[in-house]
């Protein structure tokens, strides 16, 4: 069924009838989150006049959000786990895939579609590329997991033909780790559409009222899973002292997660019920960030997100922790605030110097929005992905 609907897309815009587009087969296992996001918005800027587009994903991914921009789908059976049976199934099966549509790049996304993926790709001919988006040992987990991950991306690292970092700390700490040696990596920082961000913004009809937020509140908000990753904990804890000093703050998180009753007992903990909105997972994610005044990155971990380079293509003033690629994003003072991981009291004040000094505010607003468009225009990035799938097909 799932091939069949792979082939009646692709008649449907008579793209096979190109012959000499270099066949490119995304693997990814990830969803929700950056990576289906990536995935997405790369695909649908790639020239299919020149690029024939495979998507092999877990049954998580939605083939109507995805068909537009790929020739055929295919789902296998991944899940989020690196344990031998969890891998070698769909390894194999992908495999299959890769021998039955013969692509010329197999491009693996994040730990698992990288170890199912280029385990399946060996000795198929095809060549392979690795974008981790996050080192996972680089995660809040124990030292034998991050031994452990350590050792699965050194071997497959072996099998891969270039891996692309989201940014400059990943491509540092693949070689502190000795992952690989530096010719095969190669930097490549996540873009966004900054023009399409625009047009959503200037188009949205989602308003204060609409949701109820009152007109004169000031919002604060972030967008993220509710996850420990994202640390909404720290968030809430940001928000009560925000109120006790800014008493028409209104706070939003765009999203959902795992943790989600544990973050609505706290905002009723902390008596925020009536200046606290949670969207849930919503496809108008840039419209809610329009209506921020104010927006926050809490993380613990992460590789490059996209959601700190939509908050400056929104032109909003970002507070950021201290995650890994904080460095390639924000130059604290200068387009940002950044704090340290796990710090309420510092994001609290934080968010108060920007509300008290409109100057300052519009200084560091209008200066990522520079940041933006000088380092992660969406054009930037693709045209450097095609430079590196060029080299490797040429090679």
């Amino acid at each position: 069924m799932l091939s069949a609907i792979g082939i009646r897309i692709a008649v449907k815009r008579n793209w096979c009838s190109v012959a000499d587009r270099i066949k490119i087969m995304f693997i990814a296992q990830a969803y929700p989150g950056g990576v289906p996001v990536y995935i997405e918005t790369l695909a649908k800027h790639l020239d299919s006049s020149k690029y024939e587009k495979i998507l092999v994903c877990s049954y998580a991914y939605e083939e109507a959000r995805f068909a537009p921009y790929f020739d055929v789908i295919e789902k296998v059976g991944m899940e989020r786990s690196i344990s031998a049976s969890k891998i070698l199934k769909p390894a194999w099966a992908t495999r299959k895939l890769i021998k039955k549509y013969k692509p010329d790049v197999v491009y693996c996304n994040s730990s698992i579609a990288g170890a199912v993926g280029r385990l399946a790709a060996i000795g198929c001919g095809a060549k392979v590329l690795y974008n981790a988006h996050s080192w996972a040992f680089n995660m809040r987990i124990s030292n034998k997991k991050k031994l452990f991950y350590r050792w699965i991306e050194k071997f497959f690292a072996v099998f891969t033909d270039k891996i692309i970092c989201v940014s400059n700390y990943e491509k540092e700490s693949a070689l502190q780790n000795y992952i690989c040696k530096t010719n095969k990596l190669q930097v490549i920082l996540n873009g966004v559409d900054i023009e399409e961000i625009e047009k959503k913004i200037a188009v949205s009809k989602l308003t204060r009222s609409s949701l109820n937020i009152p007109e004169n509140a000031y919002v604060v908000g972030m967008v993220g899973r509710i996850s420990e990753q994202k640390a909404p904990d720290v968030f809430v804890k940001a928000a009560r002292k925000i109120k006790d000093v800014i008493p028409e703050s209104f706070f939003i998180i765009v999203g959902d997660g795992p943790d989600q009753l544990e973050i609505e007992k706290m905002i009723l903990n902390a008596d925020l019920k009536d200046s606290f909105l949670i969207t849930g997972w919503t496809k108008q994610a840039i419209e809610y960030l329009a209506l921020f005044d104010i927006a926050v990155l809490c993380s613990r971990w992460e590789g490059l997100p996209l959601v700190v380079s939509e908050y400056f293509a929104a032109k909003k003033p970002v507070v950021c922790t201290k995650i890994d690629a904080v460095d390639d994003m924000i130059q604290s003072e200068k387009n940002g605030l950044v704090v340290d991981i796990d710090d309420a009291d510092a994001v609290y004040e934080s968010v108060v110097r920007i509300y008290k000094d409109e100057l300052f505010k519009n200084q560091i607003s209008n200066a990522a929005y520079m940041v933006a468009k000088e380092k992660f225009e969406l054009k930037k990035m693709v045209k450097e992905f095609i430079c590196v799938v060029d080299q490797v097909t040429k090679n």
